[in-house]
């Protein structure tokens, strides 16, 4: 007799998934929409991206969440000593992440970009309805 695969966790879990997923895509959307009608705004914006900042954060938040399901993985198996201390891998792996963020907003405000500055990151709902 062969045993029925079951997907892991119940139904209101993967309808949260399938929210999540359908606001993100929706979210590329208007993004895409929008840039295609602001391309001179989003150029200037890209200009002021830091890239080598933006590879540690990626590297850093990958980092962080291999450490934290690695800390799953040991506690699931009973060696909570084993996974505190990835967890505090976790943390410091984190710290890189809020540090490089700091540094980047700092260099952003000294070009005189702040919280009241339009933007390319800006999306508005007049932006996406003057279609």
């Amino acid at each position: 007799m062969t045993e029925q695969k079951r997907l892991p966790g119940d139904l209101a879990i993967w309808i949260f998934i399938l929210a999540e997923l359908t606001v993100f895509a929706a979210l590329f959307l208007v993004f895409s929409i929008s840039k295609s009608l602001n391309v001179e705004m989003f150029a200037d914006g890209q200009a002021t991206l830091h890239p080598i900042m933006g590879l540690i954060n990626t590297l850093a938040l990958i980092t962080s969440s291999y450490f934290v399901a690695k800390a799953v993985l040991l506690a699931s198996q009973g060696q909570l000593n084993k996974s505190a201390l990835w967890i505090w891998f976790a943390i410091a792996t984190a710290l890189i992440y809020i540090v490089t963020k700091c540094l980047e907003y700092q260099s952003l405000m000294e070009l005189g970009y702040n919280l009241r500055t339009v933007s390319y990151t800006h999306l508005t709902l007049p932006t996406i309805y003057s279609v």
